[in-house]
């Protein structure tokens, strides 16, 4: 405790802080402003908010956008105001990676990668949900849609991509019902298209998908232990 006496500013990024660790920050260093930055690989920051001790986390982010950066919103929904974002400013990334340009909109100078938000007085922006489903593994952002299109060049087909959190570190997974590819090719073909921490640790190759009641894809069926698989191969 004594090394965090004199502590006067914690910065975090990445995923929100659980409450827990943002009351254990207050407790060891009672003179520190704890701020959250937001912001995706695409804009860089966005904005930033101060967590208090009795602040928990919420779905939303409510902040302040960073001095520089211009936002607006398109087809915001009557009632709750929310609408997809789009960012012009000086952080945004330049020449982000093209595999990725399918879920990148642009407006102008300014891009939005499917980010839902309301815009306040004073620079205040409430930020919800991305409509693509994006998932955070390990500190990184996944968008299921740009690996399931790199699946799709290599010949999987319709890929589900799922993260796996009952293990640590948490993992990558893509299911799929195309006939099996052989591992290493495939992670070649994969490596042209995809960072490596998108690349998927393990390809699961299902005889059939599981349905519901009416013939559906039961996406949450997934999870379990007892689906139909026929081969399973590990990426890396």
């Amino acid at each position: 405790p004594a090394l965090f006496s004199s502590l006067r500013l914690v910065i975090s990024g990445g995923e929100s802080l659980d409450q827990a660790t943002v009351q254990a920050l207050h407790q060891m260093a009672p003179s520190a402003r704890c701020v959250e930055y937001f912001g995706s690989s695409e804009h860089s920051l966005i904005a930033y908010r101060e967590r208090l001790a009795n602040h928990p986390r919420t779905p939303y982010f409510d902040g302040q956008l960073f001095p520089g950066v211009q936002a607006h919103t398109h087809e915001a929904t009557p009632g709750s105001g929310f609408g997809s974002l789009y960012i012009d400013s000086p952080f945004n990334a330049k020449g982000y990676d093209l595999s990725s340009d399918s879920v990148i909109a642009r407006c102008g100078t300014a891009i939005g990668i499917g980010d839902q938000a309301k815009l306040l007085g004073s620079n205040r922006i409430v930020l919800s949900r991305r409509n693509d489903g994006m998932m955070n593994l390990n500190g990184n952002n996944i968008h299921p849609g740009e690996v399931g299109a790199a699946l799709n060049a290599e010949g999987l087909a319709n890929a589900v991509v799922r993260i796996d959190a009952s293990s640590a570190p948490a993992r990558l997974l893509a299911y799929t019902v195309s006939p099996p590819r052989n591992p290493s090719a495939l992670l070649t073909g994969l490596q042209k298209h995809l960072p490596q921490y998108k690349i998927p640790h393990q390809i699961i190759y299902l005889r059939s998908w599981p349905e519901t009641f009416s013939g559906k894809l039961n996406a949450s069926a997934l999870d379990f232990q007892d689906l139909d698989i026929e081969r399973s191969d590990w990426l890396r």
